[in-house]
């Protein structure tokens, strides 16, 4: 969000056009998933370009909610993580470093390409090191929550 506020600053103070981004890959009324699970298209983050786990939307509650406490709704504007296996992991990344040296390189095209601001790179290194901790352990237990509430199905 502090993206878009960034672009639209720049382009009425400025005449900066922000970028275009690509619109989220449909077909037949379907979000078209990539080989992690995660929607193609749409404007990417380190998260879903260097994935540690699936994200999806929408989030949906679990019958038998009182109506007054409006879970359906809450629960159909957050979106939901799903940790990959330690097996996945050690599928895409050779080593700790290895994930943490994509990421880098990710934050940094992005930030060049105009998606990111440089000032939130060290929250999105921090993840990263989270996730090299657990690397190290050699288990992947419990990954860091990023950014999305929890599944509550």
């Amino acid at each position: 969000m502090s993206m878009g506020l960034h672009h639209l600053i720049q382009w009425v103070d400025k005449g900066i056009t922000p970028p275009h981004g690509e619109w989220i890959t449909v077909q037949n009324s379907a979000v078209v998933l990539d080989e992690f699970g995660n929607a193609k298209g749409g404007v990417r983050n380190t998260y879903v370009d260097v994935p540690i786990a699936k994200y999806g939307v929408p989030n949906t509650a679990k019958p038998g909610f009182d109506p007054a406490t409006r879970a359906d709704f809450y629960c159909s504007i957050a979106g939901y993580e799903i940790p990959f296996s330690t097996q996945q992991i050690r599928t895409h990344y050779k080593s700790q470093k290895d994930y943490q040296k994509q990421v880098e390189q990710r934050l940094k095209e992005l930030i060049k390409e105009g998606w990111f601001l440089s000032i939130y790179s060290n929250q999105v290194q921090d993840d990263a090191a989270k996730a090299i901790r657990l690397f190290a352990r050699g288990v992947w237990r419990q990954p860091p929550v990023i950014i999305f509430a929890k599944n509550v199905q």
